[in-house]
């Protein structure tokens, strides 16, 4: 049986296979030659369909080798449950025989169609590498627009004239809303350009509920707007306001899946710390809509908590602020 299996992978073409015994294959995985084995023991058969996965990195295109092999031993499984059957009665005509007269009739019928059922629901069901890498990207980049948005406001000072606006009539609470306003809007248009761009240029689905795909855009927009108001007033200068928002920007993207989707992280650490981001309320949002095809109440934590994160980050932007502004007056 484990023999077939592997004959099946063959002819699949999908993927090139190599037979090694245990102590080269872990060798190989050792120097990652191998992206990850199949370990068949001794025991796999029709009736024990445990296969040992040995990773030696882990990768998306692991995964869906993963779950091609599992389809392919329930059809293996499916094809001898049916050969049994039609084999019951005769004793002139060879097992053997019959199966190989009975895939090649199925290869050759395209109207014939089986229904396969995997061992347990998978993760990657309906899940879109392409849709995943075009709204995490997406994300990633579009705050570096929205975090120097609202550094303009280092400028102003440099230049004295936030100083000078504030003795006029103009109240600082709007100053600080005309430049979350600008910058949100500059997010907006961003973003919905390189989503509705991937809907022309790679056919990417957005799915029915394109407004709160839009709702989650804006509440994302909120949020990084005000997380650089804060920046801005934590910082002295542009320069190490440069320096300190890549390294932000960066390492919450990967914390929050932007690079990599976080079904496959399985540190406990890491996917706790991943609550804190932005980035990962946005994905989870959108994919459910987009992606999953979930309602509407689906998004309604991660608008929650976005809005929630914007309302904290505004509040500390502002009395970073003061305390900047105190500071300038003494």
């Amino acid at each position: 049986f484990t023999q077939e299996i592997i004959s099946e992978i063959e002819r699949s073409g999908n993927y090139y296979s190599v037979i090694l015994n245990k102590e080269d294959m872990l060798k190989q995985l050792k120097n990652r030659t191998l992206p990850f084995s199949l370990y068949f023991d001794e025991s796999f058969d029709e009736m024990n369909l445990e296969v040992t996965v040995i990773r030696g990195i882990e990768s998306m295109e692991g995964v869906q080798a993963i779950n091609d092999l599992t389809n392919l031993i329930n059809n293996q499984v499916i094809v001898d449950d049916i050969v049994n059957k039609i084999a019951f009665g005769f004793t002139d005509i060879s097992k053997d025989d019959i199966k190989s007269q009975y895939q090649h009739n199925f290869e050759q019928w395209q109207t014939y169609s089986i229904k396969t059922t995997n061992f347990g629901e998978s993760v990657w069901k309906d899940f879109d590498f392409l849709m995943h890498l075009l709204i995490g990207f997406n994300i990633m980049f579009s705050m570096y627009t929205m975090i120097f948005g609202m550094g303009d406001i280092l400028t102003d000072r440099k230049l004295l004239t936030f100083q000078r606006v504030m003795v006029t009539p103009i109240k600082k609470s709007e100053f600080i809303i005309g430049n979350l306003i600008s910058t949100m809007f500059l997010g907006f248009v961003q973003m919905t350009i390189v989503l509705f761009g991937g809907q022309l240029l790679f056919g990417v689905n957005w799915g029915e509920n394109i407004l709160g795909v839009l709702l989650i855009i804006f509440t994302f927009i909120f949020t990084v707007s005000a997380m650089g108001l804060m920046l801005s007033n934590v910082v002295k200068t542009m320069g190490q306001l440069g320096a300190m928002t890549p390294i932000i920007i960066t390492g919450t993207s990967m914390l929050g899946g932007c690079m990599w989707p976080l079904e496959i992280v399985n540190s406990k650490v890491l996917l706790f710390l991943s609550n804190f981001t932005p980035q990962k309320w946005t994905l989870e949002g959108i994919k459910n809509l987009a992606m999953y095809n979930y309602g509407m109440e689906s998004i309604i934590v991660p608008v929650g908590v976005l809005l929630l994160m914007g309302s904290v980050f505004l509040i500390l932007g502002i009395y970073f602020l003061d305390k900047s502004e105190l500071s300038f007056s003494q």
